[in-house]
């Protein structure tokens, strides 16, 4: 038995250690080039674009998107690296975990409501095109924005004052630090899991519906597209978001699959891949929105000083009204 025992105790540890090492050198990249890639979308667009792109309700949407994905990964990321540096000293980790992971759902409820927001932007843009330039005001993009991270941080500092939950790291396993139950309560998954789950379905089910509306106007009725200017650009636009949404199911949906099938305690592997796959989220879209949209892909040539190689063809000039492809 006390083989088994200690057997079992030294394959856990090489297990956990092997699991550590991969998620290090992986959030390393993600960290490099989410910080890298995020900067360059927030100096671009602060910057580098014509002062109607810079002022249009999308472009500030977007910005938003880019700068919470940037202080993930510039804090975020390296704070949850940072917890299992010093796990000799619980108290001090367990600490590094409660700030770390409240950073993290703040973020990542940010990252999603402004996903949901820029959905609901492409929505009006397309299918109610008049009424864009009332209900997308200064004002209104400003209190949409300031909505976005005001309800994640309430949704975020629940667990952190054990109002439902609370954030904890785990004295066997130190590779897991996350939302447990409440202390005297057996429950830890149903607190944590509803985070993830409301995380993924109000986007998800928001972006379904939106981009489906978008599909029947563009494809379904607009048959002309390939004649319309204005239609064309539209048509655009859905590809890019049919991009977006894919990403985002990419991206979070693993996860959620993997903790539905993997209820063991730690991680291992597989659920440090349906992690890895949330990290990734933070340098996707940086990536989609200079290779998919024309106006910012020339803001970017712009402050870079030289053409991007993976530009496709030769374009018009962008377009300055406001249902051009910015997204």
């Amino acid at each position: 038995m006390n083989v088994t025992k200690l057997t079992n105790a030294t394959s856990y540890k090489e297990n956990y250690e092997g699991v550590n090492i991969f998620s290090n050198v992986i959030a390393i990249l993600i960290i490099l080039f989410g910080t890298i890639s995020n900067v360059l979308v927030i100096c671009c667009l602060a910057i580098c674009t014509g002062k109607k792109l810079r002022n249009d309700a999308a472009t500030k949407l977007i910005l938003n998107l880019a700068i919470a994905d940037l202080l993930f990964a510039i804090i975020v990321l390296p704070l949850d690296r940072l917890q299992f540096v010093v796990t000799k000293e619980y108290h001090v980790a367990n600490e590094i975990c409660k700030f770390q992971t409240t950073l993290f759902y703040w973020t990542f409820f940010v990252s999603l409501l402004s996903l949901t927001v820029v959905s609901i932007n492409r929505l009006i843009l397309i299918v109610y095109n008049p009424l864009y330039h009332k209900v997308y005001t200064k004002l209104n993009v400003i209190l949409m924005i300031t909505f976005t991270w005001l309800l994640s941080l309430f949704l975020a500092l629940i667990p952190y004052f054990k109002l439902w939950g609370q954030y904890k790291l785990d004295k066997r396993a130190r590779s897991w630090c996350g939302i447990r139950g409440a202390e005297g309560t057996d429950s830890n998954a149903w607190p944590r899991d509803f985070f993830f789950i409301l995380g993924f379905t109000l986007p998800g089910v928001t972006m379904v519906f939106t981009y489906g509306m978008i599909w029947l106007k563009v494809i379904h009725h607009g048959v002309s597209f390939k004649t319309n200017r204005s239609t064309e650009r539209n048509f655009k636009l859905f590809k890019l978001i049919v991009i977006i949404f894919g990403a985002f199911i990419l991206c979070y949906f693993p996860n959620l699959f993997i903790r539905a099938i993997a209820k063991q305690r730690g991680y291992g592997y597989v659920k440090a891949i349906g992690i890895i796959l949330i990290w990734l989220n933070c340098c996707i879209n940086p990536i989609i929105y200079f290779s998919f949209n024309q106006e910012y892909r020339h803001a970017l040539e712009r402050m870079l000083g030289f053409k991007l190689t993976w530009k496709r063809t030769v374009e018009p000039p962008p377009s300055s009204d406001h249902t051009s492809e910015s997204t």
